[in-house]
């Protein structure tokens, strides 16, 4: 088994080794074409959009305290009532 891991390490070594000088030589032109040119961006936009409002949203809420929940419930129903109403006079 350790020799086995052994020649495998060493096969990987050589790969490495092999693969190295290649990926150094694909790395080194990029480096200098990117270094020779000017960083340049432009970016230029504008818009624009008209339109009526379609929808409204509203949370309301009230909020009452009675002896027993069924009697906050209608004193609740009541007084929301009461707001919905004055809203739309308004």
């Amino acid at each position: 088994m350790k020799t086995l891991v052994r020649a495998g390490a060493i096969g990987l070594s050589l790969a490495c080794a092999a693969a190295a000088p290649a990926a150094l030589a694909q790395s080194a032109p990029v480096a200098q074409d990117a270094a020779s040119r000017p960083a340049l961006f432009n970016l230029s936009a504008y818009g624009e959009v008209q339109a009526a409002p379609d929808m409204a949203a509203i949370n309301l809420g009230v909020n009452t305290e009675a002896p027993t929940a069924a009697a906050a419930l209608q004193a609740n129903a009541a007084q929301m009532t009461k707001v919905i109403a004055a809203l739309r006079k308004a």
